[in-house]
């Protein structure tokens, strides 16, 4: 189907200049035109962007416009973390008081980073929510210049800088600045908090009314947090050395040498909670069958976990039945919880006991 210069031209305010063009290319010309004059409908006929939910500031009235990323909030850390169990214990049923504030903290960016956090006077319930990092005033900060039901004020380098997150990840911080910048090359860039913990998506910022649909689609950050997934910890620890030497009848001495190359802090890191890393060595016949282990666990609460991009070399002494032979060599790397219900592999890696005698592991 063909549309004549007369019968469109007059919509866009400009002749048609070629003959070819076609119903296809007309409709993308019109589609941002009706695309408006349906916003201005919706808006004068009550549109929830004009409504009351603007003024509910908690995540109760963010998904209304931003449900994406209040289902990525929900289900991250910080959205349990006035109710964590653990907490809960551990603060006698939150009567230690200088614990609350990180756990319902009051706006981060209108409080003197040079104090402790302040705790919130109201919804205590919903944690480390969107007030508590985004709110400033009436308005709300974010790393991009828009406008919508509430004010807006940009604020990329604050909301991306890890000093933000310092305001209650204070040991983290501390190995950040004492461990890791200091060993990085003046050329280099160095990493925030939010490139591991909040991946880059290519998406819109809001979603649900029709004026998302003329927001650019563009870098958002994912607001689950994510640690122990694939794609923030899956090659977090490399493997420099699995060497396997013969020290005696049945006695075996395994060395490996691992580096921190994902974290800007320790693997473990923290303050509270069980927080162990696993190093685990197994022997294996030529059948596949483990004839002897050993293993060590690093601690956070030792401060013994892998610092960022230092290698660090470990030595394991193994004994095997007597008459068995080794074949293979097997190590693996793991974030574990107390009762091993959860298991996170940092690094495996596997060699003949051939390899593992005669050269240093190469990648």
């Amino acid at each position: 189907m063909r549309l004549g210069k007369n019968r469109m031209g007059w919509i866009m305010g400009a002749p048609w200049n070629r003959r070819e063009d076609t119903f296809r290319e007309s409709f993308f010309r019109f589609w941002p035109i009706a695309l408006l004059l349906l916003a201005s409908v919706q808006m004068l006929s009550g549109c929830h962007l004009g409504g009351n939910l603007v003024s509910d500031r908690t995540p109760r009235g963010c998904v209304e416009c931003h449900a994406t990323i209040t289902g990525q909030w929900a289900r991250s850390g910080h959205a349990e973390s006035w109710h964590d169990k653990q907490f809960f214990a551990r603060t006698g049923k939150r009567t230690v008081k200088h614990c609350l504030p990180c756990h319902a903290p009051s706006p981060l960016l209108e409080q003197d980073h040079s104090a402790p956090p302040r705790l919130r006077g109201k919804s205590r319930g919903c944690g480390i929510d969107c007030n508590s990092c985004h709110a400033v005033g009436d308005a709300y900060a974010g790393p991009y210049d828009s406008w919508g039901p509430h004010p807006m004020k940009q604020a990329t380098s604050k909301m991306r800088s890890s000093s933000l997150c310092a305001r209650c990840h204070e040991l983290e911080q501390q190995e950040y600045a004492e461990l890791y910048l200091p060993l990085l090359e003046s050329c280099e860039t160095p990493k925030e908090c939010a490139d591991c913990h909040m991946p880059a998506r290519v998406e819109r910022l809001t979603e649900g009314h029709i004026l998302s649909l003329i927001h650019p689609r563009r870098v958002v950050r994912d607001h689950s947090f994510p640690v122990w997934t694939d794609e923030v910890a899956g090659a977090a620890v490399e493997v420099h050395e699995m060497k396997l030497t013969h020290e005696g009848e049945n006695q075996y001495l395994a060395v490996a040498t691992l580096t921190n190359r994902g974290a800007a802090h320790r693997i473990p890191t923290g303050g509270y909670g069980y927080r162990e890393v696993l190093i685990l060595v197994e022997l294996l016949d030529d059948t596949g069958a483990v004839i002897g282990r050993c293993e060590r666990s690093l601690f956070a609460e030792r401060s013994d976990g892998l610092k960022p991009l230092k290698p660090t070399r470990f030595q394991f002494s193994a004994s095997i039945p007597s008459g068995a032979k080794p074949a293979r060599f097997r190590l693996h790397v793991e974030r574990v919880n107390k009762d091993r219900s959860f298991r996170f592999v940092l690094a495996h890696h596997e060699r003949t006991f051939k390899e593992a005698e005669s050269r240093p592991y190469q990648k």
